[in-house]
């Protein structure tokens, strides 16, 4: 005798709810906050650059 897959499962599949949705945007910003987290040096470098010309502006203010 032969059976197929339905068969042998029994009465078929039961069907399961879906999980609920996340929204998209709590989703994408999770994402984009772990990047950040796990490399520092996405913000830690434009961090520097900034305080760097800063302060060239502020030495560039003085006047001898």
């Amino acid at each position: 005798m032969t059976s197929t897959v339905a068969e042998a499962a029994g009465e078929g599949a039961v069907p399961v709810a879906a999980p609920d949705a996340k929204p998209l945007a709590g989703t994408l910003l999770t994402l984009i906050r772990r990047e950040f987290w796990e490399h520092r040096y996405l913000w830690v470098a434009p961090l520097v650059v900034a305080a760097l010309l800063l302060i060239t502006a502020l030495v560039g203010q003085v006047h001898l």
